[in-house]
């Protein structure tokens, strides 16, 4: 499992609407979340996590926040950081390439949405292919809150990359107005299914009420 950031609200923006101003209460509340998610898919300590850092305006200076999460959800009291910027592992031989911000974002255009994010992977891909670098088959972003998947296809028509941007778990706040009153908000999950090298990804995001319409 890999979380990627912004697990808390923090303190950001000069904003007013969170629960609580408190960190370490907020804290509590995504430790609380993430052990209860946890336990419902018999997660064990031989399973894997990765955490990836965030935005600071919610993580804090140095995701410091996300480090100490990471810490209390593994009982880990070990030296050293649990937290990283970005991770690029294979999980059976199928490598993911993972961080919080992405390259591209899904456009404010209907008629150009999602092609700069297309764009944006086309050129991750002939990066690593001019680079002699490993082509991430995966590649997983966030930040927007916004739900899209792309993907890159070879000349023979196989899709060889295939891009998230990840759903988030809020909608729009005051900042959000703010800067993007228009944009729609993703609320819902990621994941990949690997079975002997042979990858499905699927998703799960939940329809809701972005701006309801007074009736008078």
């Amino acid at each position: 499992m890999v979380t990627v950031g912004d697990l808390i609200e923090g303190l950001h923006h000069d904003t007013t609407q969170v629960i609580t101003s408190r960190i370490d209460t907020q804290e509590d509340m995504a430790v609380g979340v993430l052990e209860e998610g946890l336990a419902r898919v018999n997660f064990t300590r031989g399973d894997k996590m990765r955490w990836i850092t965030g935005s600071p305006a919610h993580d804090g200076p140095g995701a410091a926040s996300v480090e100490r999460i990471a810490r209390r959800v593994m009982d880990d009291t070990s030296d050293g950081r649990l937290s990283q910027d970005r991770w690029r592992g294979r999980v059976d031989g199928v490598l993911f390439d993972v961080a919080h911000h992405p390259g591209a974002g899904p456009g404010s255009r209907a008629w150009l949405y999602g092609n700069a994010f297309q764009g944006w992977l086309r050129s991750l891909y002939f990066t690593a292919l001019e680079a002699g670098s490993p082509v991430a088959r995966y590649v997983m972003r966030a930040h927007r809150h916004t739900f899209m998947r792309r993907t890159v296809e070879s000349y023979t028509g196989d899709t060889v990359m295939t891009g998230f941007l990840l759903p988030g778990f809020k909608l729009k706040d005051e900042y959000v107005y703010l800067r993007a009153a228009d944009a729609l908000s993703s609320i819902g999950m990621v994941a990949v299914v690997i079975r002997d090298g042979c990858a499905v990804d699927m998703w799960k995001t939940i329809p809701v009420e972005q701006d309801p319409v007074e009736e008078l």
